[in-house]
């Protein structure tokens, strides 16, 4: 009699550790944690692309200053299809480059003879220093 208590007592701690050590052991995941982990590295992934881009500005409205040879109609028409978008640095070159085109084609090739930009509280003005 003493004997089967003793297994009866081997074989109730033999399974209470057996069921103890599934839990370590074998870790379950839900479908839910594998979709979760495969959102965060493809977030990685986007932000790691994100640092090698330039950083961008929202520009809802464009100023262009000084520049007094050109119509500013024409002005208008040169910068209106760049408002209300996210720019690069480059983005904003090529809108100077515009703007020292159409002094070429004006006939005036030595304008303007400085450029500087500003950004602030959304807008971008593009500071034109011309030889007069």
């Amino acid at each position: 009699m003493a004997e089967l208590k003793k297994i009866l007592l081997l074989s109730i701690i033999f399974l209470y550790f057996i069921t103890v050590l599934k839990g370590v052991c074998f870790a379950q995941v839900n479908p839910g944690q594998i979709e979760r982990s495969q959102e965060i590295i493809q977030d990685e992934e986007a932000l790691r692309n994100r640092i090698g881009q330039e950083k961008k500005f929202l520009i809802k409205k464009i100023i262009v200053e000084g520049a007094d040879l050109l119509a500013p109609e024409e002005i208008k028409k040169m910068t209106l299809a760049y408002e209300n978008h996210w720019l690069s640095k480059s983005d904003i070159q090529a809108i100077i480059d515009l703007l020292k085109t159409a002094y070429r084609e004006k006939g005036y090739p030595q304008q303007p003879r400085k450029t500087a930009f500003r950004i602030k509280n959304n807008t971008l003005k593009i500071h034109v220093l011309e030889d007069k």
